[in-house]
C-alpha cells in the first residue's frame, strides 16, 4: 500500500461525543504533569508552581474541546464517517496541536507574563516535538487494531450459510412495517427493504425495485421507526441507518467498523463499533 493510499484509508470518526471531553481532560493532565516532572526546554530555570503548570494543562483541554468536541458540530462534512480517513485524522492532530501551541503562548506571555516563549512560533514547535510523535503513534495504533478486529469479525460472519440454513424461528414475525408521516401510516413490505437512512428531519427509505433502488424521504426519525416495529431482521446498525440484514450478500471490515455490501445494491450500508455485535449475533444464530 502506498502513503497516498493509506492516506485515504477509512478512520473512526467518533468526535463530537462526550468522550472527546473524557479524551481532553486526559491530555490537559497529561501535559500539566508532563510539563511540571521533566520541565524541558529551559523550564527549569523558571520558578512555576503546579497550578501554573495546571494552566498548560488547562489551555491543552481547551484545544481538544474546541477541535474534538465542538469543530464536528460546526463542520459536520469533515467529519463525515463515508470520507473520514486516516490522513483526516493526521490533520486534525496537526491542527490540535497548532491550536494548543497558540494557547500555550497567549497563556505564557500574557497570564505568567514571561518572555521565555515571546513568540507563538516556537510554542507551536515546542509543542509539536511533545506532542506530535504520540499523536502520531496513537492514530497508527489505533488505525492497526480497529482493521485487524473488524477484520477478524467479518470473517467469522458467514451470509451463504445464513441464508441456506434458516430455522422457523427465524422467520419475521411479520412481513411488514409501519412509517408514521405527518399524520399517514404507509406500510412497505421488508422484503422489499434494503436500509433506511437519516437524513435531518427524514428518513430516507431504501427499496429494491425492478432493476433499481427506489429511495422515499419520509418525515419521521429512526428512534420512532424502532419504537413502532419489531421485525426480525430488520435493526438499528449505526446511529444513521437500520438495515435488512436479510438483503446482506456480503460482510466486510474496515477500521471504522463492518460494511455490509445489500443485494443488487451499490450502496453501502455502515456497521458502528456499538452494534457490531448485534450483527454478528444475528448471522450467528442463523447458522446454528
Amino acid at each position: 500500500m502506498s502513503v497516498f493510499s493509506f492516506l485515504k484509508s477509512p478512520y473512526p470518526s467518533n468526535y463530537g461525543e462526550q468522550r472527546s471531553i473524557l479524551i481532553g481532560i486526559i491530555v490537559g493532565g497529561f501535559i500539566a504533569t508532563f510539563l511540571y516532572i521533566f520541565r524541558p526546554f529551559g523550564l527549569e530555570s523558571v520558578d512555576f508552581s503546579f497550578v501554573d503548570f495546571l494552566g498548560f494543562g488547562v489551555v491543552s483541554f481547551i484545544g481538544v474541546f474546541l477541535i474534538y468536541y465542538l469543530a464536528p458540530k460546526l463542520l459536520p462534512s469533515f467529519f463525515d464517517e463515508k470520507t473520514y480517513s486516516v490522513g483526516k485524522e493526521l490533520l486534525l492532530s496537526t491542527v490540535l496541536i497548532i491550536t494548543i501551541g497558540t494557547g500555550n503562548a497567549i497563556y505564557n506571555n500574557h497570564l505568567l507574563d514571561n518572555s521565555m516563549f515571546l513568540d507563538i512560533g516556537p510554542m507551536i514547535f515546542k509543542t509539536l516535538l511533545i506532542g506530535i510523535f504520540p499523536l502520531t503513534f496513537l492514530t497508527l495504533i489505533e488505525y492497526n487494531n480497529k482493521l485487524r478486529k473488524n477484520l477478524k469479525i467479518s470473517e467469522e460472519i458467514s451470509v451463504n450459510k445464513q441464508a441456506n440454513k434458516r430455522s422457523p424461528e427465524a422467520v419475521p414475525v411479520t412481513n411488514q412495517i409501519v412509517v408514521s408521516t405527518e399524520g399517514e401510516q404507509r406500510s412497505i413490505d421488508t422484503k422489499d427493504l434494503l436500509y433506511i437512512e437519516a437524513v435531518g428531519n427524514y428518513a430516507n427509505v431504501a427499496l429494491q425495485g425492478q432493476d433499481t433502488v427506489n429511495r422515499n424521504l419520509f418525515r419521521t426519525t429512526l428512534k420512532s421507526l424502532e419504537q413502532d416495529n419489531a421485525v426480525k431482521g430488520v435493526m438499528r446498525c449505526h446511529r444513521s441507518y437500520i438495515v435488512n440484514l436479510e438483503q446482506v450478500s456480503k460482510v466486510k471490515g474496515n477500521a471504522q467498523g463492518l460494511k455490509l455490501h445489500l443485494k443488487d445494491c451499490p450502496d453501502i450500508v455502515p456497521v458502528s463499533r456499538k452494534y457490531i455485535p448485534l450483527v454478528k449475533a444475528y448471522f450467528d444464530q442463523q447458522t446454528v
